[in-house]
Order: structure tokens, then sequence, then C-alpha cells
């Protein structure tokens, strides 16, 4: 302005003065003449401006860029103090950098807030950046601080993200990496990919999931084994982790525990610990029976009762079934026989004992296997599910 409206003298003296360039006054005061100094003189200083050296960014008597800027291309101003490699050398670099928005982040004279920054974090970050994505019920504590650089580069990184590590090492800055290492992890955890579970800054899902359970665990696990009719208590509610630790585990499946020892928080033992115990059941192999998450049948049966005995028993389907009381080789029960087929038909002499009946002890149920022999323990040999020393003796359970 003093130039073009011929006013030299605003700034020179036309004779004599004890400041170069004949300046009636030092930089900055001179600058201060015309400019209001408050812009120029906050709590956190530009180096330049702090020193006077105005003539570093601004031509005092002309130039073709806004605002007298001694070139019109930013960042290549700024890069006449800070190393061009510090902004522009990276694989990721932050979308403002990019065209030299500097001042869009930055107050090029002096500010109240650290680096120059126009406003506190997060607030400038949402300038640009939804804000609603990051207000949520469950907060990333350091986003609820506002953050934002104590885990991403404000200018460039080589990480995506501009994350200021790559994952998961990022994360362990803060979680104890011990926490994620066990004999067996988790897959996303084994491969480093923390976001394939959390969102990194808020969620409406407790822990940061990306969804509420067990929709999160569906992102990956869509396996036929999770579609049936039943479902298993803590699956139908969505309790995943109940049985499973999400993370990593000393056992197979990532449970929280081993079989059978796992299924007892929920199911009484004592049923499963009588004085005869069920062979899977006394090695702990519950899913060589019932499925873990969902089945097609009763009890989470992997099969229909009997066709489930079958896998392990099939004499007993091959062959007169009880033996004793249907064969004439015991003497002692011939009589016993002829009663039975006088009940049940001649069939029974020969196929052993019918099972399409109705259960006399349990009304309104088919007669199967589980009629007489329980399938976890029993207190009587041959798991009889009623007191019974003797194959005799269960059947006048039900024959009076």
């Amino acid at each position: 302005m003093p130039v073009a409206s011929g006013m030299c003298t605003t700034c020179h003296d036309p004779h004599v003065s004890s400041n170069r360039k004949l300046l009636v006054k030092t930089m900055p005061d001179l600058c201060y003449t015309c400019h209001k100094q408050e812009p120029f003189t906050r709590s956190i200083v530009h180096s330049p401006i702090m020193s006077g050296m105005c003539t570093f960014c601004h031509d005092p008597h002309a130039s073709d860029s806004r605002n007298m800027m001694l070139t019109s291309e930013l960042p290549g101003l700024c890069f006449g103090c800070h190393d061009r490699g510090g902004f522009l050398s990276a694989d990721n670099i932050h979308e403002p950098v990019v065209p030299g928005m500097c001042t869009s982040c930055h107050d090029p004279h002096s500010q109240d807030v650290d680096k120059l920054l126009h406003t506190k974090m997060p607030d400038l970050c949402f300038s640009c950046h939804d804000g609603e994505k990051y207000e949520k019920k469950y907060i990333h504590l350091p986003v609820a601080k506002g953050n934002c650089t104590e885990c991403h580069e404000a200018h460039q990184s080589d990480s995506e993200g501009l994350l200021l590590l790559d994952q998961p090492d990022m994360c362990y800055r803060c979680h104890d990496q011990e926490q994620y290492a066990g004999q067996f992890v988790h897959q996303p955890v084994a491969n480093g990919t923390c976001t394939a579970c959390h969102t990194p800054h808020a969620s409406e899902a407790k822990y940061l999931q990306k969804q509420f359970s067990p929709d999160v665990c569906f992102i990956c696990h869509l396996d036929i084994e999770m579609k049936g009719r039943r479902q298993h208590g803590p699956f139908k509610i969505g309790l995943c982790s109940s049985c499973h630790y999400p993370h990593k585990s000393d056992f197979r499946k990532l449970l929280i525990g081993s079989i059978p020892d796992i299924c007892f928080y929920c199911h009484n033992e004592k049923s499963f610990s009588g004085k005869h115990v069920h062979k899977p059941v006394a090695e702990g192999a519950c899913f060589e029976c019932h499925g873990n998450h969902t089945s097609r049948h009763g009890h989470l049966l992997l099969e229909k009762g009997d066709v489930l005995c079958k896998k392990c028993h099939e004499a007993a389907f091959n062959e007169i079934h009880p033996k004793e009381g249907f064969t004439e080789r015991n003497k002692k029960l011939v009589q016993q026989q002829k009663k039975l087929a006088d009940i049940f038909g001649e069939a029974a002499v020969t196929t052993g004992h019918p099972l399409s009946v109705e259960n006399p002890m349990e009304p309104r149920t088919r007669l199967g296997c589980t009629g007489c022999h329980r399938p976890h323990s029993s207190e009587w040999d041959m798991l009889f599910t009623y007191k019974a020393e003797t194959p005799e003796e269960l059947c006048a359970h039900c024959h009076k």
C-alpha cells in the first residue's frame, strides 16, 4: 500500500538512518506502524516473526503472490526453513500437505496453540474430518483426549492411515503385547490386523468392536457350522466370549479352558461324574456327540439319538439287543423271553427289545437308547437309567 501510494518515506528516511535500508524503524516494529501487533505477538510466535525477519517470507515492495509473499508456491516457501524430506518423502502424505496448504492447519505468524495450529485438536482435525464419527458410546482413549497425533503423523508416514507405526506395533505402544501372545492366536491378531475386529476411534459396541457380538464374529466366521435350528445358549445370545478368548489362548479353538471343564461352567458337573462314566465323557470328548454352536437335533446332538449311538455301538444294532433275556443260551431267562414275545410279538425274539413304542417311564416320549441308558454317567453298571444291578432288574421298572 505505501509503495502503491508513493509513500516511500513511510518506511524509509530519505536522508539518514541508523537502520539498514534507511528504514525509519527496525523490523518488526516498522511493520507494526500499519499492521496490528496482536496477530503477531501471541504466546507461540513463528521463528522468523520473533527475529523480526518479515522479509524472509514477504517482499516489502511488490510481488506476484498474495500477501506480498516471495513466492506463491507453498509449501516451497516453507521449505526455505523446513526440511522438504520431512513432508513429501513417505508413502502416505496428509492431503493438505500435497497441494501446499500449510496455512489450513498452521498460522504463519503466531498462535496460542502449540505448533502454531489454528485451534486445538481434535477440533482442528474436525474442520475436515467428520466429527460425528468420533462421538459414539465407546471412544478410544486417545480420541477422547483429543490426542490425534498420539497415533497419527500430521504430515506424512510410511504406514497406512498416517499411523506412527504399522499395526499391531502401533497398538502395542499402549496395549501389553504379552496379552496377545499364546500357544493359539486368533488369526487377525497373528496377522496384526487389529482393525479387522475393532474400530480405532469410536463405536457403539463395547471394546470398540466394529459390530455387536456375534455379528463381529460373522465378518469372518460364516461357516455352515453356525447354522441350525437349535442353538447353544451362549451362542444364541451372542456371548461368544463366554467360551472363546478373542485374542489368544492356551487351548485349541481359543477356548477359555479345557474340555470338559469349560462345559461345567454352565452344566452341572454332578450329572457327568457318576460311578460309571460314558467313555466320551470320561475323555472330555463332548463334541463327539454334541455340536458346539448349533444343530438340527435336540440337545445339540450331531445326529438323532439312536443314530448317534450307532457310531460307536454298531453291534447293538446288528444283533439281538439286549442279549440277556433274548437268547436261549441264557436258560434262566427263557421264560421271561417267552413272556416278552407274548407282549411284543415274536419279532422281539430275533430283533431285540422294540424301540418304537412309548416309554412307560416318560409318557409321550419314544423309547430309545436313553430309555435304558444314561448318555453321560450313572450310578449303575452299563449306564442304566434306573437303579439296577442286572438287566432283569432294569426291566422290572417298566414290566411290573
